[in-house]
């Protein structure tokens, strides 16, 4: 039996149908992963935005030691928090000094003596 020009064209119609419909899955696939990350960055910035508030309101009743021993968060974690408020302070002339002031005076108690 021979094969007409109608039964290649339908294999040929069926095989790009195929292929588009993996192209269509893949490119979804891609988007939605995306889309997650997206998402996770925004949430991943409001919890800093919280944190570095929490850190300037918790400056005024403690040093950043004495925070990162009774929070259980690291040091490190608690200075970088900290800058990142005085340096959103200094970027924000809508921010109020008392903000970066807590904080500068953290600083200068946080270092080491002699």
């Amino acid at each position: 039996m021979a094969t007409t020009a109608r039964q290649v064209r339908s294999r040929v119609r069926e095989q790009m149908a195929r292929q588009m419909a993996a192209r269509e899955e893949s490119a979804l696939a891609v988007a939605t992963a995306w889309d997650k990350v997206e998402k996770a960055r925004a949430r991943t910035t409001a919890a800093e935005d919280a944190a570095r508030a929490a850190v300037v309101d918790a400056g005024s009743t403690f040093s950043l030691p004495d925070l990162a021993d009774l929070s259980g968060v690291p040091l490190a974690d608690l200075r970088r928090l900290a800058r990142g408020a005085r340096a959103t302070a200094d970027s924000n002339p809508a921010a109020t000094t008392d903000d970066v002031n807590v904080n500068q005076e953290q600083s200068a108690t946080d270092t080491p003596a002699g």
